[in-house]
């Protein structure tokens, strides 16, 4: 699914970021599973230093992850 640029933009997703879908009532919402963490706890901000964003932590975890992913598949991200 492609979103326009100036909502990706205003969301600051990027490329490589992995969204959970689920409905409510008859919309579908797409959240992104940084933020689904969060939500649920299940992240453990006693990792992230002080000052810093922990959903920019996981962002740039998956950023990272991604352009692994893609090295080893002999991609350029």
């Amino acid at each position: 699914m492609t979103l326009p640029a100036a909502i990706r933009k205003q969301l600051r997703l990027f490329e490589g970021d992995i969204f959970i879908a689920r409905v409510e009532g008859r919309q579908i919402v797409f959240e992104l599973m940084v933020d689904a963490l969060w939500r649920s706890g299940s992240y453990d901000r006693s990792v992230i230093p002080p000052g810093v964003l922990g959903s920019e932590e996981l962002m740039a975890e998956r950023r990272e992850e991604f352009r692994r992913e893609e090295e080893e598949m002999g991609r350029q991200p």
